[in-house]
């Protein structure tokens, strides 16, 4: 029934650390199941979809956001339904899975053998299907500055940091909010998610059932850039979500156009698209969360 897709270098390659541990507390809990390890990017989907043709119904992501959002789409694409996602976090950030509120491997091991199961809406760009956020502007351009460069220490990070908030320049582009109106809007940075990420942890009492009923537009725009100089410590450590976007729109669903091509980042992918149209998938997604006090 419980099927483990493992990424083994998230997190520096915490699971090979703790495998022996984490199988022993999967056994007391009586939530035994196969553990495949991904050995390329993109491999926890097709692992997913193989998982439940094999008739299980939970599929666990042990690794960071890009893993859960992996295992997300493999879910979404078999189109079975009864299918529940499980989560233990073992990368860098685990944004999601602090979400909702799974802070440690060990937590969500006995918060997965509780069962809990919440219906998240599930935003979706296209074809493609995540939990957390989509992101474009200052962030993103930040973020690809540092891969660009290894082992940069936190004083190099602040730097690249102060340069790249003097270099942003606002992104311009149409929105159109739901079946409503069209904004031209010029900002720094966005964000696109569904609600419950943005809102966490008061979401859970919004409606046992399915926690959104809109989505969620976060704008950082260029009156507000002074904010970036204040938080840019919080960047040099990559954290991105210290940035305070201030405008806030929900709707059911958003169309963006520009004339240039923007970047787009979600935790496993990047593109870019002079066009997007961003809704929620038709079907909520069952997630197993934390259903115990630490």
């Amino acid at each position: 029934m419980y099927y483990y897709i493992v990424n083994p270098i998230a997190g520096g390659g915490a699971f090979d650390k703790i495998q022996q541990e984490f199988e022993a507390s999967l056994k007391l809990k009586k939530i035994e199941g196969e553990i495949a390890k991904t050995s390329v990017p993109g491999e926890a989907r097709k692992l997913a979809k193989a998982a439940i043709k094999k008739g299980n119904r939970v599929v666990v992501a042990v690794g960071g956001d890009a893993t859960v959002e992996e295992v997300v789409n493999g879910i979404v694409e078999s189109e079975q339904a009864g299918v529940a996602l499980g989560i233990i976090p073992m990368g860098k950030n685990n944004y999601f899975a602090n979400s909702i509120n799974l802070s440690d491997w060990q937590h969500a091991v006995n918060s997965l053998a509780t069962s809990q199961v919440k219906r998240l809406g599930l935003a979706q760009v296209e074809e493609y299907y995540f939990l957390g956020s989509l992101d474009f502007g200052f962030a993103v351009n930040l973020e690809d500055r540092y891969l660009k460069q290894d082992k940069l220490n936190p004083w190099s990070r602040f730097r690249i940091a102060l340069d790249e908030i003097k270099k942003t320049k606002p992104i311009s582009f149409r929105l159109k909010v739901g079946s409503n109106y069209w904004a031209d809007l010029e900002v720094v940075a966005g964000s696109f998610g569904n609600s419950f990420f943005f809102n966490h942890p008061n979401s859970f009492s919004s409606d046992p059932n399915n926690l959104d009923s809109k989505l969620t537009a976060l704008f950082l725009h260029p009156f507000e850039k002074n904010n970036l100089w204040l938080k840019a410590r919080e960047f040099s450590r990559f954290n991105f979500g210290s940035i305070n976007q201030y405008s806030l729109i929900k709707e059911k669903s958003f169309i963006l156009e520009a004339k240039d091509d923007i970047t787009f980042k979600t935790a496993a992918v990047r593109f870019k698209t002079k066009k997007l149209r961003f809704a929620f998938h038709k079907k909520a997604l069952s997630v197993i969360v934390s259903g115990i006090e630490k």
